[in-house]
């Protein structure tokens, strides 16, 4: 199977359904509570073409979209099923692990098809393994190969591909540091580290410092990196704080690696509370302890206030939404138990939107144990199957209500739940 033919949105789909990819990217960035500036710093892409994309005064490449999706943590897929192809795409908002797709990468047919593997669809994936959010981060991992050679096998060509994260709201100067990843497909080497953007000597010190991280290691490393230069840019040999080495047999222990990104990351955490004095795992633009509050909105049936739930029930079926052949038993109350559910999910972009009205009996569903759950704990697939179920069925209820809400921004907000 080649991964990106079965999944990924290719080029041509993207051009042929344009208006309507750059619509969802539009309804997906109003969904995360983000303007066309923040889209601007996020991509590099600078506020007037983000402005010319979004009102259609401008064209948009294939990569440009992407690497707009990408700023908002999702990829485009395109859906083979739909019955109309203009509506055939979705932003998926989960990959496969990280690991799994360092496995795919020697897949990849060309250089460029492992760059969209690396720089989108792994992105997400690191993003998500870290329980990070793409708008706290600008991410650097545009990698273009210099020819049309082979990417592997005798005589092939080795760009390297690299993954950085820097964030965003800790770093407004030069002075600022990124963790990330660097990979040689064809040397089957990857490198985990922390690197430095200041070109002042001193700091580079200092932030070494911060880590205790002993010189006979970074010299280990530039050694390293002066024997693979070929895929390891200067700015990444100079200005190294620390790194780490995987290669060879490594590659098939994926807990290791895991590890790998996950120490990586530890570490940049250290770093910005040793030199900024701002702890990273308390930081966010978001109003953290609102969102922890309302995080289990989904599966506890308290989470409308009490009296909507009780007038609901009195008055519903008490079959499922989604199929009311669906089996139920009997609850605590001797009643068929079933679960009520926001349709639209109690977050925060949500409640600064439409407010109270989200705890109010036009935005509830009521679903079986099963069609709970898998709301809650199924893949992207079988949780996107429950959501389109609602919307399909409540869509109408809740534009009645003043909760006009479209599709790519409930599969957005329930992803924020669900990260």
């Amino acid at each position: 199977m080649n991964y990106l033919s079965e999944y990924n949105a290719g080029d041509a789909y993207i051009s042929e359904y344009y208006d309507a990819v750059v619509d969802g990217l539009k309804v997906a960035t109003s969904a995360k509570g983000l303007k066309q500036a923040d889209i601007a710093e996020m991509t590099g892409f600078g506020a007037p073409k983000v402005n010319k994309v979004f009102k259609g005064n401008q064209t948009a490449t294939a990569d440009d979209c992407r690497h707009i999706a990408r700023a908002l943590g999702c990829v485009i897929r395109h859906d083979p099923k739909a019955k109309d192809p203009r509506e055939g795409y979705k932003f998926a908002y989960q990959t496969e692990s990280f690991t799994a797709l360092l496995h795919r990468i020697p897949e990849a047919e060309s250089f460029s098809e492992a760059c969209i593997i690396a720089g989108y669809e792994m992105v997400v994936a690191i993003l998500n393994h870290l329980g990070l959010d793409a708008k706290d981060y600008i991410i650097d991992a545009v990698n273009r190969p210099r020819g049309n050679k082979k990417l592997f096998g005798e005589g092939s060509h080795d760009d390297g591909l690299r993954i950085m994260f820097t964030h965003r709201h800790v770093f407004k100067d030069s002075d600022s540091f990124k963790f990330g990843v660097m990979i040689s497909p064809k040397n089957k080497k990857i490198v985990f580290g922390l690197w430095c953007d200041s070109e002042t000597e001193y700091y580079v010190g200092e932030c070494r410092e911060a880590l205790n991280v002993p010189d006979s290691e970074i010299d280990e490393y530039l050694r390293f990196a002066k024997a693979n230069e070929r895929w390891i840019p200067r700015r990444y040999r100079d200005n190294i704080i620390d790194a780490l080495v995987e290669q060879d047999d490594d590659f098939d222990n994926d807990r290791e690696l895991e590890l790998a990104l996950e120490t990586t990351f530890q570490e940049y955490c250290r770093l910005i509370k040793a030199e900024k004095n701002i702890d990273l795992a308390d930081y966010s633009m978001q109003a953290i302890p609102s969102t922890l509050d309302l995080m289990f909105s989904i599966s506890d049936p308290g989470s409308f206030p009490p009296e909507v739930r009780a007038e609901l029930l009195n008055e519903h079926d008490r079959v499922c939404d989604v199929d009311s052949e669906h089996e139920l038993f009997d609850g605590a109350d001797d009643k068929p138990y079933v679960e009520v559910i926001p349709v639209i999910p109690l977050v925060p972009e949500a409640f600064s939107r439409y407010g109270e009205a989200l705890k109010s009996k036009a935005n509830s569903a009521v679903l079986c144990p099963m069609c709970a759950a898998k709301l809650r704990h199924g893949n992207a697939d079988v949780k996107e199957e429950i959501i389109y179920s609602m919307y399909s069925k409540y869509k109408k209820h809740l534009k009645d209500a003043h909760m006009d809400v479209q599709l790519v921004e409930l599969l957005s907000w329930h992803n924020t739940i669900m990260r």
